[in-house]
């Protein structure tokens, strides 16, 4: 438990598995990617209530850095939850497909009217 510090940055914590559990209520943990060192631990419990962080963020957001929730601020990661983060995942996919398909097409289009040019 690391309640009530300035803690800023999460960087040089244990990444074997050990930690399950992280308490920082009211910290100084200020930006979304600086959960990310967090990743790789495996939590199943955090509570970073009252950080900068958390005001105002969609919990989708953490959910989808720290896959292993259970719970996020005391409250359970719910089944739509996951399933929100799901969706916006697919969601994403299908864009940057359509986002491929569309610069493919144009490099396509753009090289056939190179060839008309050079042909004519």
């Amino acid at each position: 438990v690391f309640a009530d510090n300035a803690i800023a940055k999460l960087e040089g914590l244990p990444t074997t598995g050990v930690l399950k559990k992280l308490s920082m209520v009211r910290g100084n943990i200020s930006e979304i990617d600086l959960l990310q060192p967090l990743a790789a631990i495996g939590l199943s419990h955090l509570d970073f209530s009252e950080n900068p962080v958390m005001e105002g963020l969609d919990r989708i957001k953490v959910i989808r850095i720290l896959r292993d929730l259970a719970e996020l601020n005391t409250a359970p990661v719910t089944p739509e939850e996951r399933t929100a983060l799901k969706e916006l995942e697919e969601a994403e996919a299908a864009a940057a497909e359509a986002a491929a398909a569309e610069a493919e097409a144009a490099a396509a289009a753009a090289a056939g009217t190179e060839g008309e040019a050079t042909t004519s």
